[in-house]
Parts: structure tokens; sequence; C-alpha cells
């Protein structure tokens, strides 16, 4: 199996495993615990702001 296909699909499986726990949590969220959209956006716009911080890793060359 090639590279390229090998990373069409992670990529695919990665976003495919993304969108299904979020939808199943959102559910839980919003049924149960009975939260607001802002506060679920709040907590999950933390992932984005720590993507803009996170430290590189080292090149392995």
């Amino acid at each position: 199996m090639s590279i390229k296909l090998r990373l069409v699909a992670m990529n695919f499986l990665q976003f495919f495993v993304w969108g299904a726990w979020l939808i199943t949590i959102g559910a839980y969220w919003f049924q149960y615990r009975h939260w607001s959209g802002a506060q679920f956006g709040a907590i999950f716009s933390t992932m984005g702001i720590a993507a803009l911080f996170m430290r590189r890793p080292p090149d392995f060359e």
C-alpha cells in the first residue's frame, strides 16, 4: 500500500472518529448535563487555543 493511500485512510479515520465522538458527547452534555451552547463552545474552543501555543515537536531527521 502506498504512503499516499495510507495517509488518505488515516485522515479519513481521524475525522470519522472526531465526528462520531463530538456528536455523542454533545448529545450527552446537552441532554443529561443541561449545558448551554456557550458552555459547550467554551470547553471545546480550548483545543484550538491550546493548539496555538503548543510547542512544535522536534524533527527526527
